[in-house]
């Protein structure tokens, strides 16, 4: 299927993809000039590169002095995991938020692999956060990248938590740069540099706050830790990790590109200007939907729709009246058209999740960019939807 529509301007970058994201526009090669290559990260220059990352990301995201802030290996799954098999116990009840498949991930990992009793909470999204108990435990993916759901501005549920024993975990992957996250509130936060940051993936960061320092201190857990995700051995914390000395040999030229990413940050603005951004290309891909017949916010209420990953479902009758298999039949075609004409790539929900369209709508993406990404969609709904409407049928 090819366009004949020669007069549609392309995105200057069609990269819309919600992990790894695009990077900022600003970010070029020469941060390749000054990365610490041959060199071992357990050099004095290695460990203090390391550490100069930790804190540029720290005065970035606003994190407090009372949180220790730790590069892991394994991307964000890598800092998340390494949180529950350091900090759960069978002593505290333990409250999981399924509202995607990668919170859906977490309460199996915590139930199959540490064979944890938990509550796995999920249902309507405007339902599960009332379900939460205050007194526990409780895992949270903050925005749910495969759902385009987040927490948003809907926090009563921290309020409730004040004064509590249990520990709240926060997977921020997605959240990071496209909200600003109660910090304070918040006692384990995992995330990684590949969504709002812009960076490459391959480190996770692991914030801890001062209730998940005293737990560290103070609990060892029944269960035989792998190396790679140990936070602490037989002297108590393993205070390396928050300052710069990695756990096994990582990549300096991630090192410098984070380094470079955060400069770039710093210089458009820092965090306020990156939500800013957010809003901008959010309110942009909101004001573009409300003029579609065909397309409609997959979240609601509106309060709770994702800014940064957001899902896009077609309602369209002919396809509403199709088989799952057959929706993603419909869809594969419509992100073939889009990779095709170079207009779009990797604007497909996620494979596991529901049929829908997700577009990165983070501080990274150019406002432009999603403006002429519009028409080349519109493009290939005029291609696809009178195919629909003959009863073409689907391959499956």
């Amino acid at each position: 299927m090819t366009s004949q529509n020669r007069s549609l301007k392309k995105p200057s970058r069609p990269f819309f993809s919600s992990g790894p994201c695009v990077k900022p526009i600003q970010l070029n090669q020469a941060y390749y000039d000054n990365a610490l290559l041959g060199r071992s990260h357990r050099s004095a220059e290695g460990v203090s590169e390391i550490a100069q990352v930790t804190q540029s990301l720290r005065a970035l995201l606003g994190i407090p002095d009372t949180h220790y802030v730790g590069l892991t290996p394994g991307s964000a799954t890598g800092a998340i995991e390494m949180a529950f098999w350091n900090l759960l116990t069978p002593d505290m009840p333990i409250d999981v938020l399924e509202w995607d498949i990668f919170s859906a991930l977490w309460g199996h990992s915590i139930e199959k692999e540490l064979k944890l009793p938990i509550n796995r909470i999920s249902g309507s999204v405007e339902g599960v956060l009332g379900r939460l108990n205050p007194k526990y435990d409780c895992v949270i993916t903050w925005c749910g990248t495969t759902h385009g759901v987040w927490v948003g501005e809907n926090q009563d549920f921290l309020r409730l938590r004040a004064g509590s024993e249990g520990l709240l975990f926060v997977d921020a992957a997605s959240a990071v740069m496209t909200t600003d996250l109660p910090w304070a509130d918040i006692d384990v936060t995992a995330f990684s540099w590949q969504k709002g940051l812009g960076a490459e993936a391959g480190f996770g960061v692991i914030v801890l706050g001062p209730k998940a320092l005293e737990r560290l201190r103070t609990y060892t857990p029944r269960w035989a830790i792998p190396r790679l995700m140990r936070l602490k051995d037989d002297q108590g914390i393993m205070p390396g990790i928050f300052r710069g000395e990695m756990i096994n040999t990582c990549s300096m030229l991630l090192v410098a590109e984070y380094r470079a990413v955060l400069q770039v940050w710093h210089d458009r603005g820092g965090l306020s200007s990156a939500l800013r951004d957010t809003e901008r290309n959010f309110q942009v891909l909101h004001d573009w939907c409300s003029g579609q017949e065909h397309v409609a916010f997959s979240v609601s209420p509106a309060s709770y729709c994702a800014k940064g990953p957001v899902t896009l479902s077609i309602q369209h009758p002919t396809f509403q009246g199709y088989s799952v298999p057959q929706q993603w039949a419909v869809l594969n075609r419509l992100g073939q058209f889009l990779s095709d004409q170079g207009a779009g790539f990797d604007l497909l929900n996620h494979a596991r999740s529901f049929p829908a369209l997700r577009i990165w709508c983070g501080p990274a993406i150019e406002t432009q960019d999603l403006k002429d990404l519009f028409p080349w969609i519109e493009e290939g709904f005029r291609a696809i939807f009178p195919w629909l409407e003959k009863g073409s049928g689907v391959m499956v």
